[in-house]
């Protein structure tokens, strides 16, 4: 057991990200980054529709 290597000598090092990350969306539609306001802004057209549709 003398004779082994240490453990943390054997850990090669991770290697840095190679995929491009994406920047943040820019402009009037950058709210719908957020799941929650996805799903407000389609139930507000949904509800408009059906409003349209009863009128």
């Amino acid at each position: 057991m003398a004779d082994a290597e240490p453990l943390a000598a054997t850990v090669q090092p991770l290697a840095p990200p190679t995929a491009a990350i994406a920047a943040p969306a820019t402009g009037i539609f950058r709210s719908l980054n957020f799941f929650n306001a996805r799903l407000y802004f389609l139930g507000l057209l949904l509800s408009n529709i059906g409003s349209w549709l009863q009128g």
